[in-house]
């Protein structure tokens, strides 16, 4: 028995809300400041080039910087078998319980929360001994 892909659908809607293009803007000034910014600055070969890289990026206005994440923007790792936590009517999986919707007595969440979980005991039994 197998997962029948034609019924996966993919919804990034990257950037769909203004938050996010505002919050990913606020993060690129902020690395090309750190750039900008000894001992960092005295790092950098200016004089590197690729069709990626732009040493002028400081210069471009925000509606630029906008616009090259835009073009830039995409899903680098698992991109299916994620849910979204929120409520139904809001096209929400589970709720904060991690109760998946409608489906009584099943609980999902992603892999790495066990891991990040895992983290923070270890964390924890080493701070205590």
């Amino acid at each position: 028995m197998g997962i029948d892909s034609s019924l996966i659908r993919l919804h990034r809607s990257y950037l769909k809300d203004p938050s996010d293009a505002a919050k990913l803007l606020r993060g690129v000034r902020l690395l090309l400041k750190i750039a900008q910014t000894e001992p960092l600055a005295a790092h950098l070969d200016q004089n590197f080039k690729r069709p990626d890289l732009d040493h002028e990026m400081h210069l471009k206005t925000d509606e630029e910087i906008l616009e090259i994440i835009r073009e830039r923007v995409e899903t680098i790792y698992h991109p299916a078998s994620t849910c979204r936590m929120a409520p139904p009517e809001q096209n929400g999986v589970v709720d904060s319980q991690l109760r998946v919707h409608g489906i009584k007595g099943l609980r999902a969440g992603a892999c790495y929360a066990l891991a990040e979980k895992l983290a923070d005991v270890l964390k924890a039994s080493i701070h205590s001994s």
